[in-house]
């Protein structure tokens, strides 16, 4: 865990906790870390899940499949960015969606329900970590509104558009990497890839984008 301690210091989830609060809270809330190979399954769809998971190293994509079988992205998390990936469901729900490993990976999970204990040696632990995670969560229902929004877009064009300029928003610049391939991107828009790629190149010819494989720069607004 040592090799670790660098990341949980600067993660939002343990924002404000000292070294030992971070140890302490670890215990409490039954870690275990575990590595994975590329698209091996972290979370499965369809089983109930108690942890929340974190990307200590690599990264991990999540998706699901719809009726028809085809595969939606909804998006990665590296172990330089947020690193959150999934709250713990209720212990009577089922999660829908898949967590694969993207590349190696190692992940950190901890049990939140745990939180509900009463140990009032633990009560300014706890009031930090759920301040936090308040946090948290807000920045994830945003994140799922964006790719609402992305998905509600009529043509391929327009989902394009909207995604990137969710992207140049959040990343504070008109240049970024899409990490991924170009299937993958289109699974996330939930379009063709031989129909992304057209209107990719469309987009470019019309002045509207440039990229050079995955790094994109958004040259005029929609």
């Amino acid at each position: 865990m040592e090799q670790h301690f660098e990341f949980l210091r600067k993660h939002p989830v343990f924002e404000g906790f000292t070294d030992e609060e971070i140890e302490q809270a670890l215990v409490e809330f039954d870690y275990k870390i575990q590595s994975y190979k590329n698209d091996e399954i972290i979370v499965s769809s369809g089983k109930i899940h108690k942890y929340s998971a974190f990307v200590l190293e690599g990264a991990a994509q999540i998706q699901k499949y719809n009726f028809d079988g085809v595969r939606e992205i909804l998006g990665r998390v590296y172990s330089d960015s947020i690193g959150w990936l999934i709250t713990a469901a209720p212990r009577t729900t089922h999660c829908d969606i898949e967590i694969v490993s993207h590349g190696k990976s190692t992940i950190l999970f901890l049990d939140f329900a745990k939180i509900k204990d009463e140990d009032y040696k633990l009560i300014v632990i706890k009031q930090k970590l759920l301040k936090n995670l308040f946090v948290l969560f807000e920045e994830m229902d945003l994140r799922s509104l964006e790719y609402q929004i992305v998905l509600s877009e009529r043509t391929i064009r327009k989902k394009i558009m909207r995604y990137l300029e969710f992207r140049e928003k959040r990343d504070g610049s008109s240049s970024f990497y899409i990490e991924g391939s170009r299937q993958d991107f289109a699974d996330y828009l939930s379009v063709d890839k031989s129909a992304l790629s057209r209107e990719l190149s469309k987009m470019k010819k019309d002045g509207l984008i440039d990229y050079d494989g995955e790094y994109f720069t958004v040259l005029q607004k929609l």
